[in-house]
């Protein structure tokens, strides 16, 4: 065969393949229209490869690769495709750095300078010039975390967070002005350090991991202005953090609450009860546009994680529940860590996969 030709598919390794590709976007809850918009295509296009107007078209290799990195379809036996040589890395600029740390640090209030390093994907030295360039311009304010009253903190550690000119900036980049939680050398109110730096690395691995599927999320103080108790309710919650996804069943989101082991369990199930009495009351779908809603709760180990579903099981809540526990969470990317589903006994499932799925509907009407 010369080289550089592709070698044509029979006939029967053709309706395999085109067998494989249609199983794979039906467990995936994809259209052909969506399909086709995800990898590049028009509709018509993926109609013509897959025999809706007749016999099915010899499939590219460019067609065979979108479909091998977009939804993992397996490549035919016979076709190997040879590594796409990656264009040189150019390093974003300063501006577009500075535009993600005001948005993430907007809406997370606080955050470590390693979780800097990796939201922005820098070397520690790269991270300290630009940090302490934006510090000096009061675009960031910074605390050590000596001076937080937390147990065994670093003393050379500090904690960044907005400044005044980084409070006007995001305003303009968002529309709306966020909570100082640093002002001069300290922290201000009664902020959980460890608690929220916690909030702040799960919404850093998640938008890491799926920059181009998570829609939207909000952490304290923005929940706290969405979620407000209303006259003559008995139970009042807001999450720690609020996530969604536009995925092609539906926007879906996720309710998370991060413990710190502390909470008595009669407080625990007064937050579950009150999720359970928003969405019940319609509140969420009408404020989000969504049914799909699962509360994410996040331990401090696995003995507790346990712990936390047996305290919220003999509620048989309406909301699906899902558990971990930071130790899984540190040692695996947050995608991979192992979730304890709780309507659905001691089955096991991840965030992401479960906000992905569509099979996740027969779990119940939110998950």
């Amino acid at each position: 065969m010369p080289r550089g030709k592709q070698r044509q598919l029979t006939a029967g390794e053709r309706m395999q393949y085109i067998a494989s590709f249609e199983r794979t976007l039906a467990a995936q809850g994809y259209t052909l229209e969506t399909a086709a918009s995800r990898m590049g295509y028009k509709a018509e296009t993926l109609r013509l490869y897959l025999g809706r107007y007749g016999e099915a078209r010899q499939p590219s290799l460019e067609f065979m690769r979108r479909a091998q990195e977009r939804f993992g379809v397996p490549l035919p036996a016979a076709i190997s495709l040879r590594p796409v040589a990656a264009a040189p890395r150019r390093p974003p600029s300063d501006s577009v750095r500075l535009s993600a740390l005001l948005e993430f640090l907007a809406r997370a209030g606080l955050a470590t300078e390693d979780q800097i390093c990796r939201l922005l994907d820098v070397d520690q030295s790269t991270a300290n010039r630009f940090l302490r360039r934006l510090t000096s311009t009061r675009v960031l304010g910074r605390v050590r975390r000596s001076l937080t009253d937390e147990p065994g903190a670093n003393a050379n550690a500090f904690v960044y967070g907005l400044g005044p000119e980084g409070l006007a900036a995001s305003a303009r980049l968002l529309g709306r002005t966020p909570r100082p939680l640093i002002v001069g050398q300290r922290l201000q109110g009664r902020v959980l350090l460890d608690h929220n730096l916690g909030v702040a690395e799960s919404a850093l691995r998640l938008q890491l991991a799926y920059r181009d599927r998570l829609s939207d999320w909000l952490t304290d103080p923005d929940t706290r202005a969405e979620f407000k108790p209303g006259l003559g309710k008995t139970l009042w919650a807001e999450p720690d953090a609020l996530f969604f996804w536009d995925v092609p069943a539906g926007r879906t989101a996720r309710w998370l609450e991060w413990e710190s082991g502390t909470v008595r369990a009669g407080r625990v199930q007064d937050k579950a009860r009150a999720a359970d009495q928003f969405y019940r009351s319609g509140e969420f779908t009408r404020r989000w546009g969504t049914e799909r809603l699962a509360v994410v709760w996040i331990a401090p180990d696995d003995r507790h994680a346990r712990r936390l579903r047996q305290w919220i099981g003999p509620l048989h809540t309406r909301l699906r529940h899902l558990f971990s526990d930071w130790e899984r969470m540190q040692g695996e990317p947050m995608d991979g860590a192992i979730w304890l589903a709780l309507n659905s006994g001691e089955a096991r499932c991840t965030l992401i996969s479960a906000a992905l799925r569509r099979e996740e509907d027969s779990h119940g009407i939110t998950a």
